[in-house]
């Protein structure tokens, strides 16, 4: 049987499943959450990039110096040193967070959570409060601001400790 023993014809002219702009939002979202919260858009400067990698780098190098430094101590003393030094790393990168994004004029506007682009913010000042919200998003809850940092330093800390 065909399509013409029925009297209709094959339908040809079918709307696309997904737009130009919602492919292109997913294929970014894609490329950040395999690069780990690094956030890909175009023309994004050089200086963005290299605060995203610094920022993004600097826990597990904190824990590998902690380590090789004392590599003669306690498991326990690496544990702690290089945990509160991840949990200090948080703290200061979440304050600055904070103090820049609420003492600005410049306020970005809210965004929906399940769509949130970053193509319309102007990344040419990184100390912005639209690119810091943009590179660094506010915490959904006040239990949040409690947990990361203490999983920041529980991960930090054990790296330390498990190296030898």
């Amino acid at each position: 049987m065909t399509m013409d023993e029925f009297g209709a014809s094959p339908i040809t002219n079918v709307a696309p499943l997904m737009s130009e702009e919602k492919a292109s939002f997913a294929a970014r979202q894609f490329v950040t959450t395999l690069a780990g919260g690094g956030r890909f858009a175009q023309g994004m400067p050089l200086k963005i990039h290299v605060f995203q990698a610094a920022v993004w780098v600097t826990p597990p190098v904190l824990s590998l110096i902690v380590a090789v430094v004392l590599q003669d101590q306690t498991p326990l003393l690496r544990f702690l040193a290089a945990g509160g030094g991840c949990f200090c790393f948080y703290i200061l990168v979440e304050a600055g967070r904070m103090l820049v994004c609420r003492n600005s004029t410049d306020q970005a506007l809210p965004r929906a959570a399940w769509f949130s682009d970053y193509d319309e913010d102007d990344f040419e000042e990184l100390f912005s409060s639209s690119v810091l919200g943009s590179l660094l998003p506010e915490k959904k809850s006040n239990l949040h601001l409690l947990f990361y940092p203490l999983l920041s330093m529980a991960l930090g800390g054990t790296s330390a400790a498990v190296l030898d």
